[in-house]
């Protein structure tokens, strides 16, 4: 049997490729479908789904022809048939069709990711701009803080602000100088001395020999008698000064040789002694910057300009020590000073000596007694004997002028205490020189120089004068408030105060025949009180926000108000204004 196959199949392959062509042809015809069946594909692609459900069935049996005529083989050329393999796609489909579009689900979400995302991204930014920000205001913060802590610890003592310490009380001030309160600028005061209560030992001064410290232990008698002791022993008047500033510290003994000092002062105005000549030649005499440093006064720089710095807090136990020796040391060396750089040197130190807030504040009336009066009538007798009246005149404004207080570690200019500084010399020395001196003739035209008077003209005429200016004060209305002249307002309430006394004094000394002159000023302190009714009025209006020294000014143009209706009472009450028939008043 198996022979026969073989030699069937080795002798002829006929029959083997005539069932393969049978089988190919039975293939072919169930790939191809008839135009009736496709007819019936397409109309079922093309109903609606509802009618799709309704023929469910039908439906089924579709789907399932459809699934086996899905792929179709595409003809390609013979050529093309070499080298590509035959291709498939999907039954009615060709090359136009559209791409295929993203569903709007994904668009949206695609949408919200992206705010998120540009969201994510500024708040990142807000985030790094505050952490910017916090970074700067800590930096300032503890810039300020170290600025504070350096303040307060130059206090003229040894005592020693610290944070561990002293915490609320620097974060007080620091607060306060950040938010830029007011009070950090009208606190800030000028102190001169600092807590000394020994002079600092140079070479410049003579220790005490054996006589002269007996001669220091009988302090006491009278200053002539003690003077003609010191001639007797030979004790050079220059060493026992040095020598009493040095070893005394008890204010009776150290008043007593204030009092010798005075008295040999005067026996110089009189006539030079040969005493006196023999001790500018034999000791070493220092310098008036050496003097002062001495007893404890700041070094400043008076080259040019007096820049002096305005500080927090300051401890001086030993006032009534300073101003003794401080009338000690000039009365012993303005008779012996000799160039005028040397006067105007030593009225700067005495200025700023007069200036000194704690001295003012809590020694006034001693230091009035003293120093301010006395020495003040001293530097006019030497300086007008020597160089002239004038000249002290135009030297002594300048200094008075020339003053510039900063706050601490700052360049900027304080008008208000520049001017709170030259007012209140004026003012000692209106009340101190009494008016029958010639000395007073000198303390006027000082005041007169302040106030801007021309000298040419009458005083009460000029009074009446600077009140008119005073109601010329610079202010105008802007888009974000006002524009105000500060200093001016600073500076008229300090001319106000100043024509007070003038017309007071005037009031009470005037004669009948200058009734006209006093009118005039009445007439102008009336015009003058209601050009400051209205600015107080303007100022009234704004806002802290907009002016932050708001209430400072105003507080300013009040005071400045009641200083002129003072004076505008005293001379309504007074019988020194002539009558006046207001119906027929030319």
């Amino acid at each position: 049997m198996s022979d026969e196959f073989t030699d069937f199949s080795d002798g002829d392959d006929s029959f083997i490729d005539q069932i393969f062509e049978e089988l190919g042809t039975l293939l072919k015809s169930s790939k191809t479908l008839s135009p009736r069946v496709e007819q019936g594909a397409l109309a079922e692609a093309a109903e609606p789904a509802a009618d799709r459900k309704d023929n469910g069935i039908l439906l089924g049996l579709n789907e399932t022809d459809n699934f086996n005529e899905e792929a179709t083989e595409v003809d390609t050329p013979e050529e093309d048939k070499k080298d590509n393999p035959p291709m498939r796609t999907r039954s009615g489909c060709n090359s136009a069709t559209p791409p295929m579009e993203i569903p709007s689900i994904f668009l949206t979400e695609g949408d919200r990711n992206r705010r998120i995302l540009l969201r994510d991204q500024e708040i990142a930014k807000q985030l790094q701009e505050e952490d910017d920000k916090n970074s700067k205001r800590l930096a300032a913060l503890e810039s300020e803080r170290h600025k504070i802590l350096e303040e307060l610890n130059d206090n003229g003592s040894n005592y020693v602000y610290s944070w561990k310490n002293d915490a609320q009380i620097i974060d007080d001030y620091v607060q306060k100088s950040l938010s830029h309160d007011p009070y950090m600028e009208t606190s800030r005061q000028f102190y001169f001395f600092d807590n000394q209560e020994r002079v600092s030992v140079g070479e410049s001064f003579t220790k005490a020999t054996p006589t002269l410290s007996i001669a220091l232990r009988f302090l006491s008698g009278s200053p002539d008698r003690f003077l003609h002791k010191l001639e007797a022993s030979l004790i050079p008047f220059l060493q026992f000064v040095f020598a009493a500033l040095l070893s005394i510290f008890d204010l009776d003994s150290l008043a007593f040789v204030e009092k010798v000092a005075c008295r040999a002062c005067e026996r110089w105005r009189t006539a030079r002694s040969e005493e006196t000549e023999n001790d500018s030649e034999n000791v070493n005499f220092p310098s008036i910057t050496e003097l002062m440093r001495a007893i404890g006064a700041r070094l400043v720089d008076l080259n040019t300009v007096m820049q002096v710095s305005l500080r927090l807090v300051h401890y001086n136990n030993h006032l009534s020590l300073h101003v003794l020796r401080l009338s000690i040391l000039f009365r012993v060396y303005l008779p012996r000073a000799n160039t005028r750089d040397d006067f105007v040197l030593s009225f700067q130190y005495f200025y700023l000596a007069c200036s000194d807030f704690h001295i003012n504040n809590l020694e006034r009336g001693y230091l009035q007694r003293t120093l301010v009066g006395p020495i003040f009538e001293l530097f006019i007798d030497i300086w007008s004997l020597k160089f002239g009246a004038e000249s002290f005149l135009d030297d002594v404004h300048s200094i008075l002028s020339l003053v510039l207080p900063t706050l601490y570690a700052d360049n900027e200019i304080q008008i208000q205490k520049k001017l709170e500084m030259h007012y209140n010399m004026l003012l000692n020395l209106l009340h101190l020189i009494p008016p029958l001196k010639p000395s007073a003739e000198l303390v006027n035209r000082l005041v007169y120089k302040f106030l801007e008077f021309d000298n040419d003209r009458e005083i009460l005429a000029q009074v009446a004068k600077a009140i008119e200016k005073l109601s010329r004060l610079s202010v105008s209305s802007t888009v974000d408030g006002m524009e105000i002249d500060r200093a001016g307002i600073y500076k008229n309430f300090y001319k106000a105060e100043l024509i007070s006394t003038i017309i007071v004094s005037h009031v009470l000394v005037e004669s009948p025949l200058k009734s006209q002159g006093l009118l005039a000023c009445f007439e102008r302190l009336q015009e003058c009180k209601d050009s400051y009714q209205l600015i107080i009025g303007q100022l009234s209006f704004l806002t802290i926000e907009n002016m932050r020294d708001k209430i400072r000014l105003t507080l300013f143009l009040s005071d400045t108000y009641h200083s002129l209706d003072y004076s505008a009472t005293l001379l309504s009450k007074s019988d020194v204004l002539p009558d006046r028939d207001f119906f027929y008043e030319e």
